[in-house]
C-alpha cells in the first residue's frame, strides 16, 4: 500500500510541482522543449506503470463483505435505511421513498449559502488565485 501512495504522490508531484510551475520553464530553457517533453513523458509513463504495479500488489478491500456485515449487524434498521435512500442523487425522493423537506432541515441553510459564496469567490478571483481568469 505504501508503494501505491508513493507512486500516486510521484505522479501528482510531477504534474503539479513541475509542469505548471516556473521549474518547467527552467528545465525547458536548459534542456530544450523537445527533450523536456520526452523526459516528462517518460517520467509520466514511469509513474503510471509504477501506480498500476503497486495497485496490483495492494491489499484487497472487501467492500461487499462490509455491506453484508452491516446488514447483519443493523438488521431491520438497515432494511429501512436502504428502502429510504438511493445511490443516485434525489432518486429516492423522485420515486417517493423519501422526502426533500426533512433533508433540507437536516442540511440547514448555512451550508448551501457557504458553498454558493465559496463558489462565487473562486469564480471571481480565479484569475488572481490561479493565473487563468474564467470570465
Amino acid at each position: 500500500m505504501l508503494s501505491l501512495i508513493a507512486a500516486s504522490s510521484f505522479f501528482v508531484l510531477i504534474h503539479f510541482g513541475v509542469s505548471g510551475t516556473r521549474l518547467r520553464d527552467v528545465l525547458v530553457a536548459r534542456m530544450g522543449a523537445g527533450p523536456y517533453r520526452g523526459a516528462f513523458a517518460v517520467a509520466s509513463l514511469v509513474g503510471i506503470v509504477w501506480m498500476s504495479r503497486a495497485y496490483g500488489r495492494a491489499p484487497a478491500v472487501d467492500l461487499w463483505g462490509q455491506l453484508i456485515e452491516r446488514r447483519r449487524s443493523f438488521g431491520d434498521q438497515w432494511s429501512r435505511f436502504i428502502q429510504a435512500t438511493s445511490n443516485v442523487p434525489f432518486a429516492a425522493i423522485a420515486t417517493g421513498r423519501n422526502q426533500l423537506r426533512p433533508a433540507l432541515r437536516e442540511i440547514g441553510i448555512l451550508r448551501p449559502v457557504i458553498a454558493i459564496a465559496a463558489y462565487a469567490l473562486f469564480f471571481v478571483f480565479h484569475g488572481r488565485l490561479f493565473g487563468a481568469p474564467l470570465a
